[in-house]
């Protein structure tokens, strides 16, 4: 496995094996799955704020990328999508139980 280093004077990131000594003045900044679950997490992020800012909502978004992936929507799935839509009112909790009624 990979480690990612961070030089503590000049901000300067490499990545190396992960054997041998740690090199004066650098800081274990991380691991390659550490900071791409980082990446992932932060475009979540973004993406979340991006469909709410649009208006889009989460049953709609849900939808969309299914049926560009040729699954057809079933009577459960036009459920859990309406169910989804209406989370910013309902809050996740009383989603979540919702959903788990769809199954």
């Amino acid at each position: 496995m990979n480690v990612i280093l961070e030089n503590k004077a000049t901000g300067e990131v490499q990545e190396v094996g992960a054997s041998g000594k740690l090199p004066k003045g650098w800081r274990i900044k991380g691991t390659r799955a550490s900071i791409v679950n980082d990446q992932v997490k932060a475009e979540a992020g973004s993406l979340r704020g991006k469909l709410e800012q649009d208006g889009v909502k989460w049953g709609d978004a849900v939808a969309w990328v299914t049926k560009r992936l040729g699954i057809h929507q079933c009577a459960p799935c036009q459920a859990r999508q309406t169910i989804l839509n209406e989370a910013a009112r309902n809050g996740w909790a009383e989603t979540v139980r919702r959903i788990k009624n769809t199954f």
